[in-house]
Formats: C-alpha cells, sequence, structure tokens
C-alpha cells in the first residue's frame, strides 16, 4: 500500500471529527427548519414531527460529540531523559525511570518511548513532510528509533523491560503535540500506514 497523504492537500482539513460536527448542526437545522415550516402550515404535520426527531437525534449526538471534542484531555505524563542525567543518575534520572516502570512515556533522543505489557511502542517525528515519505524513509526512521531504545535499555540498567523480548512499534507522526497526526506504523520492518 502506498502512502496515503501523498495526495493529501490539506491534512488538518480530512481529520474525520470536523466532518462529524458539520453534518450534526446541518441535520439539526434542517429539523429546525421542518418544525417551522409545519408551525406555519406550509408543510404536512408529518413532516414537521420527522424533523422534530431530526433535530432531537442531532442534538443529542453532537452533546456527545461536542463532549469529547471540548473537554480538555489532560496529556499524558511525559519525562524527557537526556544522556547527562543518565551519566548523573539525577531526580530527572529517577523521574524518568519511575515514569517509564508506571507505563508512561519517556523522551529519549528525540524519541517517546512508551512500555506496554505486550511491546514497545515509540514515536518519533517523520524526517519528511507527511505527503513526501515514503516506504523507505520510514523504514530508516523505524531504524533510528530502534537504535535509540536499544541505547535506552544499555544506558539504563533498570530499564524495566528486556527489549529482545517485546516487539518495538514505531509510529512515524507528522509532529509533537496537538496538531500531530500519525503518518503510519513500522513493526518488524512492514510499514502500516494511517488512514486518513
Amino acid at each position: 500500500m502506498s502512502n496515503p497523504y501523498q495526495s493529501m492537500v490539506n491534512i488538518a482539513a480530512t481529520r474525520p471529527g470536523r466532518l462529524a460536527g458539520v453534518w450534526y448542526w446541518l441535520a439539526w437545522g434542517l429539523g429546525t427548519m421542518s418544525i417551522i415550516l409545519s408551525w406555519l402550515s406550509i408543510v404536512p404535520p408529518l413532516i414537521g414531527w420527522t424533523g422534530f426527531g431530526l433535530a432531537l437525534v442531532a442534538a443529542v449526538v453532537s452533546q456527545f460529540f461536542l463532549a469529547d471534542q471540548t473537554i480538555p484531555h489532560r496529556p499524558r505524563d511525559l519525562a524527557v531523559l537526556t544522556n547527562e542525567m543518565v551519566d548523573r543518575r539525577d531526580h530527572g534520572y529517577r523521574v524518568a525511570t519511575r515514569q517509564c516502570r508506571s507505563g508512561g512515556t519517556v523522551l529519549y533522543d528525540g524519541v517517546a518511548v512508551t512500555i506496554t505489557a505486550e511491546k514497545i511502542v515509540c514515536s518519533t517525528i517523520s524526517p519528511l513532510p507527511p505527503e513526501e515519505l515514503d516506504e523507505f524513509h520510514a523504514q530508516e526512521q523505524a531504524r533510528v528509533a530502534e537504535a535509540a531504545v536499544g541505547r535506552l535499555v544499555d544506558e539504563v540498567p533498570d530499564f524495566p523491560v528486556d527489549s529482545t523480548l517485546h516487539p518495538i512499534v514505531t509510529v512515524i507522526i507528522s509532529e509533537f503535540g496537538k496538531n500531530g497526526i500519525e503518518i503510519c506504523r513500522v513493526i518488524e520492518g512492514d510499514v502500516a500506514w494511517a488512514a486518513r
């Protein structure tokens, strides 16, 4: 499968949540318009009641949609670990290793590493814009991220997992932060492109 972002004009415009919100409000508006037209005897009462049902369903669904979009989600805890912290075994080092053991994310050498019971997930930024990333560069970036995980395991003696027993999943994203999107995942050299 090829990179689905290659034909993309605007990444942000393709996010499904925005389009879904438009449909909820459009359904609510049409339902309300049907009710008003029924009150004015321009359309039969059946259309007004149908509009009432449509507006009611749209209003209820939009509340769930808006609640999901507007409640600020607490960002997952992130600890930063540098080579200097590893050498000194200082407070930052202890915070990062504690964070790692509790299932949190550690940012090490530009790679966000999260350990789950089944795998090691590392997130890294694409070396190219999303629409230009190809399979070769995705695999290369995954090798760079896996090497960072290997260094982390080697340099942190109390790292809570054996990287040889846990598969490493590399998630390549456009950027860190709320505007970042997943472009693809690389698992054992195979690239799985994220659906747009």
